[in-house]
């Protein structure tokens, strides 16, 4: 299941039988049950395999749609069932200073196009937690490239003159750490392993979009 904790509004499970118009609706704010939600949380067990399966596309443009680590295995086919579904969808760049929205993670600058009202937003970014030992080193990168790119890229967002109306920024259920046989909801409290902590953080980091 993905849990999706969504600020001032509602919190809704998505499992892996949802169907492509519920996503869609988690895209379009004005279509969720309370229409002034801003974020959403998601905690859960992610895969491609929860991503809808893809419907013939559509000629109308649904919107804009910017997605950070849109490169990753959620990213990719989020991407490729947001453009059937009819949405211009964008990544992040964090390689080429000239894109619209070009994050360049030594300098902590973020860059989004004023010109390109986006939709909504998506956020994926995050080190791969299966690339290398948990060394101390690699331990601050899990937790740094989840915390600053969610930090900066709220910070941008808050700015824009007409910021979008939906951000769906991801999180993990190791927040809830090793729970046993318990069972746990969004109401449940952190725990308190390193997972649980970056976890923490990475939520918190989206503070200025709140």
């Amino acid at each position: 299941y993905n849990r999706l904790a969504l600020y001032n509004a509602v919190t809704l499970t998505v499992d892996h039988q949802t169907s492509e118009n519920s996503w869609q609706e988690l895209i379009r704010a004005p279509q969720l049950p309370v229409s002034d939600c801003k974020l959403a949380i998601f905690r859960g067990n992610m895969s491609s395999d929860s991503a809808p399966q893809a419907n013939p596309a559509s000629n109308r443009t649904q919107g804009n749609v910017l997605i950070t680590g849109a490169s990753g295995l959620i990213g990719s086919a989020l991407s490729a069932e947001l453009r059937t579904g009819g949405y211009h969808v964008y990544a992040l760049d964090r390689h080429d200073a000239s894109a619209p929205f070009h994050y360049d993670q030594k300098t902590r600058h973020l860059h989004l196009d004023p010109d390109i009202p986006l939709t909504a937003v998506v956020n994926l970014a995050g080190a791969n937690l299966a690339d290398g030992r948990w060394t101390k080193a690699r331990k601050q990168t899990i937790l740094s490239s989840r915390t600053h790119t969610t930090a900066d890229l709220c910070a941008a967002l808050a700015t824009l003159p007409s910021p979008p109306r939906t951000l769906l920024s991801a999180s993990a259920m190791g927040y809830y750490g090793d729970t046993g046989e318990n069972q746990v909801d969004e109401t449940s409290p952190a725990g308190n392993d390193f997972l649980a902590e970056v976890a923490r953080q990475w939520e918190a980091a989206t503070r200025a979009a709140r």
